[in-house]
């Protein structure tokens, strides 16, 4: 799995350090095939590592955000999401710990105490933001689609995106992973789409004025995200080389070679 890592994190340095090319996602496609053909591999059997996911993302985003997968993009965000809240609860776990046996030494520097106070303190903010970057590409995708594709495209999507406005008892598997503070903020931005569609109805009617619904650009969408996932990898960073440093100076020399 460290391998595995390894070869990730060069290839996304690589394709960071220009535009986004087809050829980047060509070369993290190769590769991922090669490691799953492995028997010894380990990757087809856990979780997958954070730098494949986290590239899975930019394929996804640059050089356009794909419209018609964004339900799978959303989906890797929150796993990638899991990766960053194991971060968060073991930076709090090793602050807790060093509290509480002051006597024994961590090994942990003042330095490190501090990143890991970082992590910490950041989690509620991160977490927010997280989330709103998914209400953003909901809000988006559901704009596309009112916009390119048809009534029942719209609504099966609504109902998708909204079960809780839509009566529907499936809905976004998503959803289930957010508790109850989130699943309203998701359930506003559907009543937004609610009065869009009854202003839009009332204007065919000839009885009001064209509505207004506010997007935010595709570049502004993919610059959040691109945040997030380069302040993940930075606290999966800070945490590993705290706790596991012959491992993590391997995988940054490799990068860097």
């Amino acid at each position: 799995m460290n391998t595995v890592r390894v070869e990730l994190r060069h290839l996304a340095y690589e394709a960071n350090a220009r535009t986004h090319k087809y050829e980047d996602f060509k070369k993290t496609y190769i590769f991922v095939s090669e490691q799953l053909s492995e028997e010894e591999t380990k990757l087809s059997v856990k979780a997958p590592p954070p730098e494949l996911l986290a590239q899975l993302v930019r394929n996804m985003i640059y050089p356009n955000v794909l419209p018609e997968s964004i339900p799978e993009l959303l989906e890797v965000l929150h796993n990638i999401e899991q990766w960053r809240r194991k971060v968060w609860a073991r930076a709090d776990l090793v602050l807790v710990s060093t509290q509480y046996w002051k006597d024994q030494s961590s090994g942990l520097t003042d330095r490190d105490r501090i990143a890991f106070q970082a992590i910490v303190d950041s989690h509620e903010i991160v977490r927010y933001n997280f989330v709103e970057i998914l209400r953003r590409y909901c809000h988006w995708h559901l704009h596309h689609i009112w916009e390119h594709g048809s009534v029942n495209d719209f609504l099966n999507t609504f109902s998708y995106y909204f079960p809780m406005l839509a009566n529907n008892a499936e809905g976004y598997p998503l959803l289930k992973h957010l508790d109850a503070y989130e699943t309203g903020k998701f359930a506003e931005l559907g009543k937004v789409w609610l009065n869009f569609v009854s202003e839009w109805l009332g204007k065919v009617a000839g009885t009001k004025a064209d509505p207004q619904i506010e997007i935010y650009a595709e570049d502004r969408l993919q610059r959040e995200a691109a945040a997030y996932l380069v302040l993940v990898q930075q606290q999966i960073d800070t945490l590993e080389r705290a706790l596991d440093k012959e491992k993590y100076e391997h995988r940054i020399a490799k990068r860097k070679a």
